[in-house]
């Protein structure tokens, strides 16, 4: 459903659809993400990249399937607490929006390998990302950081890869 004109998803929309488990929603209009309570709970990859979406719904975290989440090039300018819930996430993209802060719960995303925060307005890290000993790629780059946690380096559990900041 890529590349259309939609404004609105109802989270009814693929309720019945219990296969489903990668949805592509991207280069759309979407402004709100839906209440997902109950829904799409079977959803491994969602893709909301390139919409106009300023906020996520606290019941993101019930989409305990999902392991890809794509958000880049929205308006967010936070993330609910709740995203710590999503245990099985392996990447997170949220890449040019306008991310002034990150939640503490951040650092229970125990599976995380890549996270993509470039081109956002971050000025300080949560101490909780020391935590992601499974991150082997963090993309910080045009942001307004000023220093980086220092339990990053304290664990000796990080296996980063790839750093960009």
């Amino acid at each position: 459903m890529d590349y259309n004109c939609l404004e609105i998803i109802p989270a009814v929309a693929f309720s019945k659809v219990e296969q489903l488990t990668v949805l592509s929603l991207s280069n759309n209009n979407i402004r709100q993400m839906f209440d997902v309570a109950g829904y799409w709970i079977f959803v491994v990859e969602l893709d909301l990249s390139y919409n106009v979406i300023d906020r996520l719904p606290e019941s993101i975290g019930e989409m305990i399937s999902l392991e890809v989440l794509d958000l880049t090039s929205n308006r967010l300018k936070s993330l609910p607490r709740t995203i710590g819930k999503l245990r099985r996430l392996t990447r997170l993209h949220l890449e040019f929006n306008q991310i002034t802060f990150l939640p503490l719960e951040i650092g229970k995303l125990a599976e995380l390998q890549l996270l993509n925060l470039e081109s956002n307005q971050l000025s300080r890290l949560p101490s909780s990302i020391g935590k992601l000993s499974n991150l082997m790629q963090l993309k910080l780059t045009d942001n307004l950081l000023q220093r980086l946690p220092t339990e990053m380096g304290k664990s000796g559990r990080m296996n980063f890869q790839t750093v960009l900041i």
